[in-house]
């Protein structure tokens, strides 16, 4: 695991994409579970790379259990949490979608994967031309981001993932349509506006989907906690509401990709650390 932690490293110094590992420990698992409490950052920064959640059994963990391991997020720890109905059944620990195809697969002693295609809506530009918020505008939003799933759905080729995977993916040809920044427009909140957003998202695939020539979607709405698009949308994060003017945040970037090269020119409090990538003091 230690070499794994150092080989990602080293990839962050090659300027490539992010790469990290997501790990799942037992909830008694203490030596995992104290992983990145203390100064970890600064004697053993490899874990940085590391993504380390509990895998709990749904409906056999205690209220007292879980509130005990969402203790030991002080500081710098970053415990994650899978809940499943078991061992053979893990998520990301920032899965958005349920994944219901256990029961699907033939071969359960092979590795099968699942993903979504998620699409943002932002929020703060669900407006008219005077600022308002506007139902039609947010329609349209629906429509135009099941468009882009939808499309995104069609591509079901991943040879490196096996043929039950494939057939997986594309037997539920899941969409991920979610809403950023929805605190900005409260409106959104609204359960006959989000039901005929939803209606709009469903009937939109149905269309797409016959036009393509593949399944139409299983599940298509969700709320993702969404990170750096909504610094570059300029709206609230996910489901978050903004109580300030000014924030404080952390980001990663690659440094060859085009928002970082725009940040280095236009944000002086920029800088770079050791591991080749950016962090972006002030937003």
């Amino acid at each position: 695991m230690i070499f794994l932690c150092i080989y990602q490293m080293l990839y962050y110094q090659g300027e490539c994409e992010d790469l990290d590992m997501n790990v799942v420990i037992d909830e008694d698992d203490t030596e995992m579970l104290h992983a990145k409490t203390g100064d970890w950052y600064t004697k053993t920064p490899w874990r940085a790379r590391s993504n380390n959640s509990v895998g709990l059994y749904r409906n056999k963990f205690s209220k007292e259990k879980f509130e005990q391991l969402v203790g030991l997020n002080d500081g710098t720890s970053d415990i994650g949490f899978v809940i499943t109905n078991n061992e053979d059944e893990i998520f990301n620990p920032c899965y958005e979608i349920n994944f219901s195809f256990y029961d699907k697969i033939k071969d359960k002693s092979k590795a099968v994967f699942q993903l979504c295609n998620l699409c943002e809506i932002n929020a703060s530009a669900s407006v008219d031309s005077k600022g308002n918020f506007s139902e039609e505008t947010f329609y349209r939003q629906c429509r135009n981001a099941a468009i882009i799933g939808t499309l995104q759905a069609g591509y079901t080729e991943f040879p490196y993932l096996g043929k039950q995977t494939e057939e997986i993916v594309a037997g539920e040809a899941l969409l991920g349509v979610s809403i950023t920044g929805w605190m900005a427009r409260p409106e959104l909140f609204t359960p006959e506006i989000l039901r005929r957003g939803a209606q709009i998202v469903l009937d939109t695939n149905a269309e797409v989907a016959d036009v393509i020539g593949i399944n139409h979607t299983a599940r298509a709405t969700t709320v993702k906690p969404s990170g750096n698009a909504s610094v570059i949308l300029g709206t609230p994060s996910g489901i978050h509401p903004e109580h300030s003017q000014r924030y404080f945040r952390i980001m990663q970037l690659n440094k060859e990709s085009e928002v970082a090269k725009y940040l280095e020119v236009n944000i002086p409090n920029v800088w770079k650390n050791l591991y080749g990538q950016l962090l972006i003091q002030i937003m």
